[in-house]
């Protein structure tokens, strides 16, 4: 027989609750990593009827309550340290040597170099998952809509009114920017009311958003389409790392 496992590391609380429940209803074990600051955490989910991530957390927290690593900032090691400790679970689990971390969840705090051991309870109400939430399959044709490459981006930069807004933050948009772009960091679209203006943006013009690499840039687009009736607004898929090396193909 063959072993599948999923292995995640996510900050984003939609994808990590629909990874965990397909999981459940695959009856898969998944392996999990989180970070954040300079803190870490890995577990491994539905594992033999152990807890799932629901277990743990049993609903997802607002979007404004998840800050992504440019906001909240991340200590730059520590992706590789957490993945290469997923990957140490997930041979565990292949070869069916050591003991997994079900039922446990590692915390570590890299500035004072401390371990903290978690034990975490199946709860029988994560596991009667049938069906996924209807309305994925609508999100996520929803979000390749609302996308644009960057070769896209450019035709319409030259092709006339275009207004192209960048929502990371100060100091990532003094290291290098598409111009002309108005900046409005993604916190302050977001804190804007839905019955006001959004930074002096205009809803009638056709809108592309752009950030790092693409995930806050289509949340933006959400909250512009959503709340204040920007029909027309993009993200541009692959951030600043695409426009990047789509200008390096020229």
């Amino acid at each position: 027989a063959t072993t599948e496992i999923y292995t995640l590391s996510l900050h984003d609380a939609l994808p990590i609750y629909l990874v965990n429940d397909a999981c459940v209803m695959a009856d898969r074990p998944f392996v999990y990593g989180a970070i954040q600051g300079f803190e870490g955490q890995l577990g491994v989910f539905n594992w033999r009827g152990g807890p799932t991530y629901r277990c743990l957390f049993p609903t997802a927290p607002p979007p404004e309550l998840a800050p992504n690593c440019a906001e909240a900032g991340v200590l730059g090691v520590l992706p590789g340290i957490i993945g290469t400790w997923q990957a140490g679970e997930t041979i565990k689990l292949l070869t069916g040597v050591g003991e997994p971390l079900s039922g446990r969840i590692l915390l570590w705090n890299a500035l004072t170099m401390t371990f903290a051991t978690v034990a975490l309870a199946p709860d029988p109400a994560s596991r009667p998952i049938r069906e996924l939430p209807a309305d994925v399959e609508a999100a996520v044709c929803a979000a390749a809509e609302w996308e644009i490459d960057a070769a896209s981006l450019r035709s319409l930069m030259d092709a006339g009114p275009l207004q192209l807004v960048d929502v990371r933050e100060d100091w990532e948009r003094a290291e290098d920017a598409i111009q002309p772009s108005l900046h409005v960091p993604l916190a302050a679209l977001v804190a804007a009311t839905a019955d006001g203006p959004v930074a002096g943006l205009r809803p009638d013009l056709p809108t592309v958003i752009y950030c790092a690499v693409g995930v806050r840039s289509l949340r933006a687009v959400a909250v512009l389409r959503g709340r204040h009736g920007f029909a027309d607004a993009r993200s541009l898929r692959g951030g600043m790392r695409a426009w990047r090396g789509q200008a390096g193909d020229r």
